[in-house]
């Protein structure tokens, strides 16, 4: 079951969609294309948001079950090239002002939700390049991406901003060091966030553990834990995908953005 550790609530009106609020929202999204990334796009999509997608390559849109048309109405959705691991590549503070628009009564809601398990092993033996792509994915875009969207000009809309994180920050774990110690340090940076924020009704900080479910990270996840010489525990993540107890990215989409707009 989804847990959020950190939250910084206010209270919100719903809509007829079972715990979704009747807010207007322009939403942003990272590692939108696949997974949990692209599940959060499609819910937010059928909520009425407008969102503003980011990831390296994107696939066909819209959702399954989307608008008739087969496509979302015009200016619902952005998909924006974005290589997380690339600072020059992230928008620029002028981009997302023009997305957010001026409108007082449109919420805005910023998910962190692209990571990086890569590498994984233990340490003296993991790739310099891919320890530097880990964080500059799972830390450094999340900080830079938060810190550029608050120096917009805001004014008296509501905005929550969710990092997406994992028990593994937590939990420490043989042949995870960086993947946990990036997730461990982005949550400091939230709950910094939030602190710093803590008088402001207007601002949500969400720091968010989706716990395990299918997609291309635990087939990584997987992979090693059938290959790899080298991977406490393994036992665990190999048995739950073969008794079929991994839930679908998009009910755990609608599980997260349900509790993120109550």
């Amino acid at each position: 079951m989804p847990a959020n550790r950190s939250d910084y609530d206010h209270k919100r009106r719903r809509n007829d969609r079972p715990g979704y609020s009747d807010t207007v929202r322009s939403t942003i999204i990272t590692g939108a294309s696949r997974g949990l990334g692209a599940a959060l796009v499609d819910e937010c999509l059928l909520a009425g948001d407008r969102v503003l997608a980011l990831s390296r390559r994107f696939r066909d849109h819209p959702p399954a079950d989307g608008p008739p048309s087969g496509r979302p109405p015009p200016g619902r959705l952005v998909l924006r090239p974005t290589d997380l691991a690339d600072p020059a590549s992230l928008p620029t503070a002028a981009e997302l002002a023009a997305f957010l628009g001026r409108d007082p009564a449109s919420a805005i809601m910023l998910v962190h939700n692209a990571g990086v398990f890569e590498p994984f092993g233990p340490i003296g033996s993991l790739d310099a390049a891919a320890v530097r792509t880990a964080v500059a994915v799972n830390l450094t875009a999340p900080m830079l991406l938060t810190n550029t969207l608050l120096s917009c000009p805001l004014r008296d809309r509501q905005l929550t901003v969710v990092y997406i994180s994992s028990s593994a920050a937590h939990q420490v774990g043989g042949g995870r060091s960086v993947y946990g110690s990036t997730k461990r340090a982005g949550e400091l940076f939230f709950e910094t966030l939030a602190m710093e924020h803590q008088d402001d009704p207007r601002v949500r900080v969400i720091i968010a553990d989706p716990g395990i479910m299918d997609t291309d990270m635990q087939a990584t996840v997987r992979e090693h834990a059938l290959h790899d010489a080298y991977f406490p525990g393994r036992e665990r993540f190999i048995a739950r995908h073969q008794r079929g107890e991994l839930p679908s990215p998009a009910r755990v989409a609608r599980q997260l953005l349900t509790s993120w707009r109550q």
